[in-house]
């Protein structure tokens, strides 16, 4: 699993804790993601908590942080870790024949 899986994980270890009264913490980190500059030096991270097709050993990490990287670039990398597994994935289809002009990611 390359998606819910880890918004679900990083909100539940780092942010369900202490959201500010009505709020929800999945709001708070799209809110979080949507404040960094995408031109920001970012950190990289694969998004295989539970292993990857290709490997079932793979495991998730972030890779590349700097002291100054903040919360909202995690969630950041996060999200784009995501993304990127999942354009992977279209590009895979694509080669074996599948046509792909379009794809929708939600959650």
């Amino acid at each position: 699993a390359t998606s819910a899986a880890n918004l679900e994980w990083i909100v539940r270890e780092f942010f369900e804790h202490a959201p500010p009264a009505g709020a929800s913490p999945f709001e708070i980190c799209s809110e979080l993601v949507a404040s960094v500059d995408p031109a920001a030096d970012m950190p990289i991270y694969h998004p295989f908590l539970y292993g990857s097709q290709q490997n079932g050993k793979a495991r998730a990490g972030f890779y590349g942080i700097a002291g100054w990287h903040t919360r909202a670039h995690m969630l950041r990398a996060l999200f784009e870790g995501v993304v990127f597994e999942h354009r992977r994935h279209v590009e895979t289809l694509r080669r074996a024949g599948a046509m792909v002009s379009q794809a929708v990611l939600s959650g």
